[in-house]
């Protein structure tokens, strides 16, 4: 599958300042959307249960998974 993971950690301080979108996870995941490639953006500030959302996601075998920091 053609499928491209993008994860948002939990930052301290930063969570708390309000709710800020992944900005530079969406750019990111503009040229391969673009591009036809499904990007999924896992933010773990929102998921709960992130850790179970991922690992349903990589059992579906991407070909990438990015982190930023």
């Amino acid at each position: 599958m053609n499928e491209i993971i993008l994860v948002q950690p939990k930052s301290g301080i930063w969570d708390r300042l309000g709710e800020r979108p992944p900005e530079s996870l969406l750019a990111i995941a503009a040229r391969p959307f673009k591009e036809g490639y499904k990007v999924r953006i896992l933010d773990t500030r929102l998921h709960r249960d992130w850790k179970k959302e991922l690992a349903k996601h990589l059992m579906g075998n991407p070909i990438c998974v990015g982190l930023t920091s």
